[in-house]
């Protein structure tokens, strides 16, 4: 029996080594007792697989072969502590447990990992995809990557299709809370924290809200990057989207923004009744956006008071959009529509934003809330 079950794990020179003799494993016991076939029985089938184990989890057979050849103290190696080692090894290269805390900010949902602990995500773009799911798995807009840059953080964020943006607005709030959480620390308390859009300057503030150095925007065209201009800024440039012209301003907060207030000599918007779902892929996709970009609806409340809708690369539409809120400021004070600081309403709810003349940096602020935290398998 046990010949023929390594014959059809296609491993002769397995079952040739072992020799179908258990008394190694069970020492003292009669041959041909039923311990000692189901002992052979699993020691072939360990022996088969063997050769499924990859070049470095090397654990599993070190064991089987020291109690094979009888150089195991006491007599052998007991089944139990090679199968468990073995299913150890094997359960460690198909199935992983992610610890996370969900974080949002003003809605725009966020699935927080700690990442101290290493240099580079410890899940990958198309792990990330299927924990965004709002339905197959836990939901959000990305998974947020907290992890160390010397003295400092950085964060690392994927969107909910796998990519990986420069910055996130709302997204960084929520790194300062975590990372609070983290240290058991209280406000006022200040980080720093590397993104791939730069440094940023964060300041946890007594009454909960969460102060952004946004740093400065980015105006040329090469910047952000589009080809709605050969160089310069691109301020009230006609933008041509299924048919129809669009008036766009653009700018960079470290990523890429769209910003319209409406169609070209047309009234101003009613962001509530755009067709989003519709438009928003278009304006994303728009060939003259080389890095795709995050397009900005926006409806004049007052010059203080502005309302936005956002369709974000990546993630498409969205409660909120930190960075979103900073590039229209910009684009309001750029088209004479506004003033500098600004109340900025978007679906899950306002942001304070200043555009500063006196270093050209943006302040955004804001809340960003813990929602619950838990543990998921990843495996294959």
């Amino acid at each position: 029996m046990a010949l023929r079950n390594q014959v059809l794990l296609g491993n002769r020179a397995g079952a040739s080594a072992f020799g179908g003799d258990c008394s190694l494993f069970l020492p003292g016991k009669p041959l041909g007792t039923r311990a000692q076939r189901l002992a052979v029985q699993r020691s072939v089938l360990l022996w088969g697989a063997r050769a499924n184990l990859d070049s470095s989890s090397t654990s599993a057979t070190d064991l089987f072969t020291e109690a094979a050849s009888g150089r195991a103290g006491g007599g052998g190696v007991k089944l139990e502590k090679v199968f468990d080692s073995f299913d150890g090894v094997k359960g460690k290269a198909s199935k992983r447990t992610l610890e996370f805390v969900k974080y949002h900010g003003i809605g725009n949902d966020f699935i927080m990992v700690n990442n101290l602990n290493s240099s580079e995500p410890i899940i990958t773009p198309a792990e990330a995809v299927r924990l965004c799911d709002r339905h197959t798995g836990i939901g959000g807009d990305g998974v947020i990557f907290v992890m160390r840059d010397n003295d400092n953080y950085q964060m690392r964020i994927y969107n909910s299709d796998g990519t990986e943006p420069e910055m996130c607005g709302n997204g960084i709030r929520c790194v300062a809370k975590y990372l609070a959480e983290i240290e058991k620390a209280t406000a006022p308390k200040s980080y720093k924290v590397l993104t791939l859009a730069g440094y940023m300057i964060l300041e946890l503030r007594e009454d909960g809200q969460v102060c952004v150095d946004m740093g400065p925007p980015y105006l040329e065209a090469a910047e952000i990057p589009t080809k709605l201009a050969a160089r310069g800024e691109v301020v009230k440039a006609p933008l041509v989207v299924d048919g129809k012209t669009w008036q766009v301003t653009c700018v960079s907060m470290g990523n890429p923004h769209c910003i319209t207030f409406g169609e070209e000599g047309g009234e101003g918007l009613n962001v509530d009744a755009l067709p989003l779902e519709q438009i928003g892929p278009l304006f994303e996709h728009h060939e003259m956006f080389p890095a795709r970009t995050n397009t900005e609806f926006v409806e004049v409340i007052s010059r203080t008071h502005l309302k936005m809708r956002v369709w974000e690369r990546g993630a498409g539409a969205t409660q909120a959009c930190g960075t979103g809120a900073c590039a229209l400021v910009v684009a309001a004070v750029k088209e004479g529509r506004a003033e500098r600081n600004c109340t900025v309403d978007l679906p899950g709810g306002p942001l304070e934003i200043e555009w500063r003349e006196s270093d050209n940096h943006i302040y955004m602020t804001g809340p960003a809330e813990r929602v619950f935290q838990g543990s998921v398998v990843l495996g294959n």
